[in-house]
This record gives C-alpha cells, sequence and structure tokens, in this order.
C-alpha cells in the first residue's frame, strides 16, 4: 500500500522539481513518465538517495546514499524505519530515471547510441564520437558505470559529463562521476562533484570522504591552488596523518553504520586506521564492516602518501570474503576497490 501510494503521489511531482516547470502536468508529459521497470537497476540513480526538495519533503523520506541490504535498519517490532525499504528505493530511482530522461526531451525507450561497442575495439576519436551523439541520459549512465567497471576512467568521465549536459539536474547525485574523476586524477573536479553532492544529501558519510580525499591527494601531489593551504601544508611530510588533518573537509550528519561512523572519524583525525581495523577488520563477525575497514585504510592511507599501506590494506580488501557473496559482488564499492587496484599496476592474486 505505501508503495502504490508512493507510487501516484510521486511520479508527477518530480519532473517539475527537476525542470522547474509547473506542478500541474499535462496529459502528454503524464504519458511520457512510464516506470521502465527493465532498466529501474541500471537507472541514473540506481544506487543514490531520492531527489529531496520542496513539496516532495512530504512525499519522500531521506535516506543514505548505498543501496545495498545493509544500509536498511529497522528496529524490533518494525516501529522505526531509519532508511527507505529495498522496493521503495528501487521503485523511486527508476521514477527519477524516467523523468531525467522526460526532462531533455528522451524516453528511456529513446536513442541507446551509447550502448556498446567493447571498449578494446574502439578508438578514443570514435568512441568520444558516439558519446556526444547519445541523446539517451539512461545509455550514457549505464556506458559511464560499464566504461568504470572496465578500467576505463576516463571514458567514464566523458558519459557522466555528456550526461550533465543533457540534463544539469542530475549533476547532485552522481558521485559516481565524482569516484571515475579521482581516478582519472583530476582531484579538484572531483572534489567539487562530492561537495555538490553532499549539498543535496548533508547526511553522505561516504561523500564527504571522498571530497577529503581528493583534496589530500592534492596535498601530496602539489596541486592545492589555496596559498595558505599550500603554506600549511608545506611542513607537512608525505605519509603524515596531518595530511588527512590538514586537508579541507565537510561536516555531514551521523551514518547508520558503525564501520562508517568509525571511517568518518579516521578522517577527521579522531581515531587510528590500526584503531579502525581493531574493531572492524573481522570478517567473521561481519564480512561487510570487515571489507569496509581495509577498503577506507587503505584509501586513507593513499592519502596521506603511504603507498605502501595503501596496497596491503586495498589488497586485503579485494580478497575478503564480502567480495566472494552475492552482495558485495554486486557493491559497487567492491569493485572500485578492484579497480584501484588495477589503476595502480597492483597484482591481484
Amino acid at each position: 500500500m505505501l508503495l502504490c501510494e508512493l507510487f501516484s503521489r510521486s511520479v508527477f511531482l518530480l519532473p517539475f522539481f527537476l525542470v522547474g516547470g509547473s506542478k500541474t502536468p499535462s496529459g502528454d508529459l503524464r504519458s511520457s513518465i512510464m516506470l521502465d521497470k527493465s532498466k529501474m537497476h541500471h537507472s541514473i540513480f540506481s544506487t543514490t538517495r531520492p531527489i529531496l526538495g520542496g513539496d516532495l519533503k512530504a512525499v519522500i523520506t531521506s535516506s543514505a546514499r548505498p543501496l545495498r541490504p545493509h544500509s536498511l535498519r529497522v528496529k524490533e517490532g518494525g516501529r522505526k524505519r531509519q532508511l527507505l525499504t529495498d522496493m521503495r528505493r528501487r521503485a523511486m530511482h527508476g521514477i527519477i530515471l524516467t523523468v531525467a530522461t522526460a526532462a531533455v526531451g528522451v524516453g528511456a525507450a529513446g536513442s541507446s547510441s551509447a550502448q556498446s561497442t567493447p571498449a578494446n575495439t574502439e578508438s578514443d576519436q570514435r568512441f568520444s564520437q558516439r558519446i556526444k551523439g547519445t541523446k539517451n541520459v539512461n545509455s550514457l549512465f549505464n556506458e559511464g558505470v560499464k566504461m568504470f567497471q572496465q578500467n576505463q576512467v576516463e571514458r567514464s568521465v566523458e558519459c557522466f559529463d555528456q550526461l550533465i549536459k543533457l540534463s544539469p539536474p542530475a549533476k547532485p547525485f552522481l558521485w559516481q562521476r565524482g569516484l571515475s574523476l579521482y581516478y582519472a586524477g583530476k582531484f579538484q573536479e572531483g572534489a567539487d562533484q562530492f561537495k555538490t553532492d553532499v549539498q543535496v544529501n548533508p547526511n553522505d558519510t561516504e561523500e564527504a570522504i571522498w571530497y577529503q580525499l581528493c583534496n589530500m591527494r592534492r596535498l601530496v601531489l602539489g596541486q592545492e591552488e589555496d596559498a595558505a593551504t599550500s603554506q600549511s601544508s608545506s611542513a607537512v611530510s608525505v605519509g603524515s596523518a596531518k595530511i588527512a588533518c590538514t586537508a579541507d573537509k565537510l561536516q555531514v550528519g551521523t551514518d547508520p553504520r558503525p564501520v562508517m561512523r568509525a571511517v568518518f572519524d579516521m578522517f577527521n583525525c579522531k581515531v587510528t586506521p590500526s584503531e579502525v581495523l581493531e574493531k572492524f577488520a573481522r570478517p567473521e563477525v561481519s564480512p561487510h564492516d570487515d571489507f569496509y575497514a581495509k577498503l577506507y585504510v587503505g584509501l586513507w592511507n593513499e592519502g596521506v602518501g603511504d603507498t605502501k599501506a595503501a596496497q596491503s590494506a586495498i589488497l586485503q580488501a579485494v580478497g575478503s570474503q564480502y567480495g566472494k557473496s552475492v552482495q558485495g559482488s554486486e557493491d559497487y564499492m567492491y569493485k572500485l576497490a578492484k579497480i584501484h587496484a588495477m589503476q595502480r599496476g597492483w597484482v591481484i592474486t
């Protein structure tokens, strides 16, 4: 019943939030906003929280970014739901995808020219021409994700950038683009993407962490642009935890996952990496927490410039029990851990 109400009340409100039009949809627009269930799990927002804003706050409750079973915590007796159920969120994401495509005048069944020539048989020039000629945001999103998972991060960025040109309102929800920018070495652009994301979802711990990671890399590599930051970082040696303390950071709400709260504290210099691992790197207790602890400890070490420690932790994350589970193998962040190792030239055993 709740799902039916969500559909009936949301389908016709979302497009006007996105495109800034009248809140009374025309008949033609109503007919164009249909839920494409076959593409629901590959939609632009398939792993994000629903859009919140204006009148929609009365319709949709806030949720954390990851769309994974562990993101749902329901107190005994069902008295209080901290996050939306997987079913409700997938339904909303499918609606939002359709709205985004409607916003640029192309439905999910429109042009699909971004769907797929294998990356290893297509020249960069031909790929760019194909992406620039694509007018379907769903196709562009799928291609961007696919390119990232094939370790073609520059092409992934290109897909997401074209998507934003077609539908600017999608930008604050494309955290996948921020990750691709990080691995493309575009740390300032990555930081800008994550900062934009947090502005629409101030409770997203992971995006705040990635914002800080981008800034940590800029400090280590000497890419900072602010004179004050440059002077303060000049006395900080590579491999020092002070890099994490010095880098610009964002403050967000409390994450419902204990492991991510600990990781956030680590990036805020309140606990050490060893303390995070000691508490959460226990696969026999929680394969999920074990993976996330190792992944983010590895990322923290890369952020401060300790490549050896980063390699050790991330390769352990890649080889963890979590990755062998169905849940883990489908987790975008587990796939990211593997891409990280490939990008750095580390051998995955």
